[in-house]
């Protein structure tokens, strides 16, 4: 697993770390229960279209810690302020490092 910390973008600080090992360190609770929600189940689970044709069907799909894509996910469902600060994301296309987010801006 891949060390990540969560940034408030707007105080421009770190608010946690997860470790490698995937263990949260915090002292923050409204992110601690933040990120417990988030990841519940193991993963974060999303919506995605299931059907074809005329059918909305529409599916869970669960993106584990593990998943390539877990870091992106995160932090595209992460609430503003808040976001995802990685290495292991600079590669990926369409991803906006946290220094150049646009507060209010999603």
């Amino acid at each position: 697993m891949t060390e990540y910390d969560i940034i408030d973008f707007e105080m421009d600080e770190v608010v946690a770390t997860v470790n490698e090992d995937g263990e949260l360190q915090t002292d923050d609770e409204v992110v601690a229960e933040m990120v417990e929600e988030l990841t519940e189940g193991g993963g974060i689970t999303i919506m995605v279209p299931g059907g074809s044709g005329d059918t909305h069907a529409y599916g869970e799909w669960t993106i584990t810690p593990e998943d390539t894509g877990f870091l992106v996910a995160l932090d595209e469902y992460m609430p503003s302020p808040y976001r995802i600060d990685s290495d292991q994301l600079d590669d990926v296309e369409g991803y906006r490092p946290p220094e150049e987010a646009i507060p209010g801006e999603e």
